[in-house]
């Protein structure tokens, strides 16, 4: 499934809560405890539904390669043998912020600051009141590990290092069925980054009678 502009989005624009990692966006205030998409369905921040969130591409990442020296950084990157190698983990969680679903795993993209990666993830029975949650690595690559040896800086094999944070309540997600739009990274190395998402919601009912219409 690949990205589309040919829905009505909203652009939430947000705000980062660098405590909880969380952007809340700047929609019209909705009650944490009850949407209404019509008067005739309300819809609880537990109701659970079919999530789609589409990973769209990112926006300036930075490997912290200004501050490389005085952190300790990788000799990869102060030596300059480290290209940026991202990838996104993508999870649910529920209302409390529990664990709702798997980690699902994008591709890596190599050797760029703007990777595109327009891939699908599904999750299944995530709660409306829930949040989505991606975490933005950059993948360790056979060369940047064997400098990393070379010099003493190993610390493991599978050893990643983070680009950046999102939490994105989905109570507005839940209320719109659909939203696109770009949200900036948190615990990023220099403050600076941004994944654009579209995030769909469908009601469980809906999807079990869609399927069922078939």
């Amino acid at each position: 499934m690949s990205a589309s502009t040919s829905h009505l989005c909203l652009p939430p624009t947000g705000r980062s809560d660098r405590h909880s990692g969380c952007v809340h966006t700047t929609q019209t205030a909705v009650h944490p405890h009850t949407l209404s998409l019509t008067h005739d369905h309300p819809l609880t921040q537990h109701q659970q539904g079919l999530l789609t969130v589409t990973l769209v591409r990112a926006f300036d990442l930075s490997t912290g390669f200004k501050n490389a020296i005085s952190s300790g950084a990788s000799a990869a990157s102060v030596f300059g043998l480290h290209t940026l190698d991202p990838f996104v983990d993508v999870s649910a969680t529920g209302p409390a912020g529990q664990a709702v679903t798997g980690v699902q795993h994008s591709t890596t993209v190599y050797g760029s600051a703007t990777p595109r990666w327009d891939e699908a993830f599904e999750f299944a029975l995530v709660p409306a009141g829930g949040s989505v949650v991606l975490v933005l690595w950059d993948r360790t690559t056979a060369v940047e590990g064997l400098a990393n040896i070379v010099t003493g800086n190993f610390k493991g094999r599978s050893q990643h290092s983070l680009l950046g944070r999102l939490c994105v309540p989905l109570l507005d997600v839940a209320q719109a069925r659909r939203v696109r739009s770009s949200w900036p990274l948190v615990d990023s190395p220099e403050g600076t980054g941004s994944l654009e998402l579209v995030m769909e919601w469908v009601p469980l009912a809906a999807c079990v009678t869609g399927c069922t219409a078939r």
